[in-house]
């Protein structure tokens, strides 16, 4: 009983999710280096470059950084402890596995189709990008299919879950809420934001309601998987979701 409450303690907090997200920004900044050849045109696909431009860095740091400054902060806050017990680690994986098999269940035995991604376009189509550098070093498409989709997942959750919910939370305790009222109204908040950067950002008056609820629908399953579970299991489930759906489930 104590190993598992210090796992759900423990997993869910920032420090925990440093170490457990570090394979997936390294898929992130490989995606980054090898995918370069595409044009992003979408808000959540292009704030790390506008972010690396301005700060004069390589533009596969700025994610990354971001992520780890983010987390090293909450974690200083929160005076979270920085020996992780490895069973955490391994525990969240097998969490994040565990989550993303029911969530592929439901999605795919509701009406309601959810969203590949939760905020837009693939910035990575077969059909509409010239070759990159992973088909010249003939590695494979499946390979390149799947550091688009970590990449795409990963930056998602770092703008609208890492960024933007905590900042949604803060102002409404700040304003007087109970802890309850800010976590719902920043779900709701940042679920609203990843919507409205879905259909007003690029695709404004091309979808239909169906798409306008799939894509509320999975943002703010990952935006309370974050406010309870922390960002590393969110990050993990999300990653394994994107992954099984955009290639598994297409072979």
């Amino acid at each position: 009983m104590r190993i598992t409450k210090t796992y759900f303690d423990q997993a869910r907090g920032p420090t925990a999710s440093l170490y457990f997200v570090t394979p997936l920004l390294v898929l992130y900044v490989c995606g980054v280096l090898v995918l370069s050849d595409t044009t992003s045109v979408a808000m959540n696909e292009d704030w790390p470059r506008r972010v690396s431009v301005l700060l004069g860095v390589a533009r596969w740091m700025t994610l990354p950084a971001v992520t780890t400054l983010g987390l090293i902060l909450w974690s200083r806050r929160a005076r979270c402890r920085w020996n992780v017990p490895a069973y955490v680690v391994a525990g969240m994986w097998a969490e994040c596995l565990l989550v993303a098999t029911v969530w592929i269940a439901l999605s795919h035995g509701s009406s309601v189709e959810m969203p590949m991604i939760a905020v837009g376009p693939s910035e990575t189509s077969m059909t509409d990008v010239a070759p990159s550098a992973l088909r010249q070093w003939k590695i494979g498409a499946g390979v390149e299919e799947v550091l688009s989709l970590v990449r795409e997942g990963v930056r998602d959750d770092v703008l609208f879950r890492l960024l933007m919910l905590p900042v949604f939370a803060w102002g409404l305790r700040t304003a007087g809420q109970s802890r309850e009222v800010s976590i719902i109204g920043s779900i709701v908040a940042s679920t609203a934001v990843a919507v409205a950067a879905n259909h007003y950002g690029w695709h404004a008056g091309a979808s239909s309601s169906a798409d306008w609820i799939g894509c509320a629908i999975h943002a703010a399953l990952l935006g309370t998987l974050f406010a309870y579970r922390g960002f590393g299991v969110t990050a993990g489930t999300h990653a394994i979701y994107l992954v099984w759906t955009g290639i598994a489930l297409n072979i």
